[in-house]
């Protein structure tokens, strides 16, 4: 079925229309983690969100990740992925630049400085997800990808994975 030449899928909740799903996607959670990025590292970062996939998507693939997990309930969790050229970036532009730096020996100051950046921008977008009370039975994950750019030749990528269930 079409409206206005916008296309509608059914999904679980009934109608979905996908335009409008991903510009809401796109006004609120891009600017909070563009938010995020500002505030915590206090620096501009040109960002761009490239996906929004209820699977893990083309840009997935081809990266290494840090990981960090934030618990919502039992079933569900948010899930911040920082790839390894993004990794190196910031920690470059945040520490100075290393050109001994190895993603398989981030040391404990990194990893601690990268999950509590992880924890950052769940922070960030809490308020605008609902709360283990609201929740519904909704199944599945929204993969958001943003691709940071023209910051290397290699595509440097945050992978923000929120449970459906959670999503306004």
């Amino acid at each position: 079925m079409t409206t206005k030449g916008t296309e509608k899928l059914n999904n679980i909740n009934g109608n979905l229309n996908l335009s409008k799903t991903y510009n809401w996607i796109e006004k609120t959670f891009s600017a909070l983690l563009g938010e995020a990025l500002n505030e915590f590292w206090e620096m501009d970062i040109d960002y761009k969100l490239v996906e929004v996939n209820e699977n893990q998507g083309f840009f997935f693939t081809g990266s290494e990740y840090f990981v960090t997990r934030v618990k919502l309930t039992k079933e569900h969790q948010f899930v911040v992925r920082l790839s390894k050229e993004t990794v190196q970036i910031i920690l470059d532009m945040a520490l100075g630049y290393n050109p001994d730096f190895e993603f398989e020996k981030i040391t404990e100051l990194e990893a601690k400085i990268l999950t509590a950046f992880g924890d950052f921008i769940y922070e960030k977008f809490s308020g605008m997800m609902l709360s283990k009370e609201e929740i519904t039975d909704v199944q599945g994950d929204c993969y958001l990808t943003y691709l940071l750019k023209d910051l290397t030749e290699n595509p440097s990528k945050i992978i923000v994975t929120i449970p459906n269930a959670f999503l306004m």
